[in-house]
C-alpha cells in the first residue's frame, strides 16, 4: 500500500469515527420536565404570593446539566400558543418584572429534581389580569477552564420550556370584552376526502384573562 493510499484510508477511518461521535451525541437527546406548565395566582394590590414549580432532569442518572431560571415576557400567537417576545416587541400586560426564582441558575444531575420558589409581588394601582413566563433554559457545557480544546468537534444542545403564569388582579374596573375579529370558511381536501374549515379569530380586548370556547 502506497503511502497516498495509507493517508487517504487514515483520513477516511478518522470521518467515520466523527460522524459516528457525532451521531453518539445526537442519539442522546437532553430531557427535562416542568410541572406545573401552567401557573395561576389570584391576589391584591401590594400582596406578595409564592408559588413553586418543579423542574426535573431526566437524562441519563451519569450526565449532570446546567440550568438557568428566569421571568420572561411572552405573547400569546394566533394559533393560540404561548411564544417569547421577538427582541423589538413589547407587552403592555406583561408581568415579568414582578416576579422572582430562587435559584435563578442550578446544576442538576440526571434523574435529579428541584423545586424552584416563585415569589410575585403585585404593585399598587393595578387590577385586572396580566401574564408572562418563567424559562427553564438548558445551558451549554462549560469550556475547559485551561482554554484547550477537549475535541475535534463542538456540538451546543439548547433545551428551553415555558411555564406560564397567570395573574389576576381584582378590585377595580374589570372589563371583559372579545371581539371575533375574523371569519373565514374554506374548502379543504383531507384524506381524500372535502372537507369545510371554519377559521375564527377572536381577539380580547377586556383587561382581565378570558378562556373562550366553541361549537
Amino acid at each position: 500500500m502506497s503511502k497516498k493510499t495509507c493517508t487517504l484510508f487514515t483520513a477516511l477511518i478518522t470521518l467515520v469515527i466523527f460522524f459516528s461521535f457525532i451521531q453518539q451525541l445526537l442519539s442522546q437527546p437532553v430531557s427535562i420536565s416542568v410541572t406545573p406548565l401552567f401557573n395561576e395566582v389570584v391576589s391584591y394590590p401590594g400582596v406578595t404570593r409564592k408559588f413553586n414549580i418543579l423542574l426535573v432532569n431526566e437524562g441519563d442518572p451519569n450526565t449532570t446539566g446546567n440550568f438557568r431560571i428566569r421571568p420572561i415576557p411572552v405573547k400569546v400567537n394566533k394559533a393560540g400558543y404561548f411564544q417569547p417576545l421577538s427582541k423589538d416587541e413589547t407587552n403592555p400586560w406583561d408581568c415579568s418584572e414582578w416576579i422572582k426564582v430562587s435559584p435563578s441558575e442550578i446544576t442538576l444531575k440526571g434523574q435529579e429534581g428541584k423545586v424552584i420558589e416563585c415569589t410575585v409581588t403585585i404593585p399598587r394601582g393595578i387590577s385586572g389580569g396580566r401574564y408572562c413566563a418563567v424559562l427553564f433554559e438548558l445551558l451549554p457545557e462549560k469550556k475547559s477552564p485551561t482554554g484547550e480544546e477537549e475535541g475535534v468537534a463542538s456540538l451546543t444542545i439548547t433545551t428551553q420550556i415555558l411555564s406560564i403564569v397567570s395573574v389576576t388582579v381584582p378590585g377595580g374596573k374589570i372589563e371583559r370584552k372579545v371581539n371575533l375579529e375574523e371569519f373565514t370558511v374554506e374548502n379543504v381536501k383531507i384524506e381524500n376526502n372535502n372537507m369545510i374549515a371554519f377559521t375564527a379569530l377572536l381577539k380580547n380586548q377586556g383587561n382581565i384573562t378570558v378562556q373562550t370556547k366553541g361549537t
